[in-house]
């Protein structure tokens, strides 16, 4: 059996449930189906099941069509790159990184991703520093931190 998270499917299909989760849909010519209900602040929708259970709207169709949702390590990936989009026929099972390298953010078009954002140094784990903004280089955050020093300073720091 396909490793999968199984969910008490008699609670999960409901027909009024079904029938609310159709009535957030909106097909488009594009073969979306966009998702009117609520949506979080980063765009997926947001959909109540069974009375109080909670799932984004695109897992609970791609749960509806295949009676499963992806168990780790695999993820939902949106091949249409909407995320409000509810399709599950674009909707495809894949890793995390697939999911990240697939995606639209400047890491994932670097011209070299095995090299870090400035293209200097190698983006291995000695060389990566978790901040508030994510995941960088320690080597060209420390560079950019003594040349800051420098100029606040007028004296350089020696590496």
């Amino acid at each position: 059996m396909v490793n999968a998270i199984l969910i008490d499917m008699s609670t999960a299909f409901a027909s009024a449930d079904e029938e609310r989760f159709d009535s957030n849909t909106e097909v488009l010519a594009s073969g979306c189906h966009r998702w009117t209900g609520s949506l979080t602040p980063a765009g997926y929708g947001n959909f109540t099941y069974a009375g109080d259970k909670r799932l984004s709207a695109h897992r609970y169709a791609f749960w509806l069509k295949h009676g499963r949702l992806p168990a780790p390590p695999m993820i939902l990936d949106h091949t249409c790159h909407n995320r409000w989009c509810v399709n599950p026929d674009h909707l495809e099972e894949v890793t995390y990184s697939v999911n990240y390298w697939r995606g639209a953010g400047p890491a994932a078009h670097r011209e070299d991703p095995s090299k870090c954002r400035a293209g200097l140094h190698d983006w291995v784990e000695e060389n990566l520093v978790l901040t508030n903004r994510g995941v960088t280089c320690r080597l060209c955050k420390n560079a950019a931190q003594r040349a800051a020093h420098a100029r606040r300073t007028g004296k350089s720091i020696v590496d």
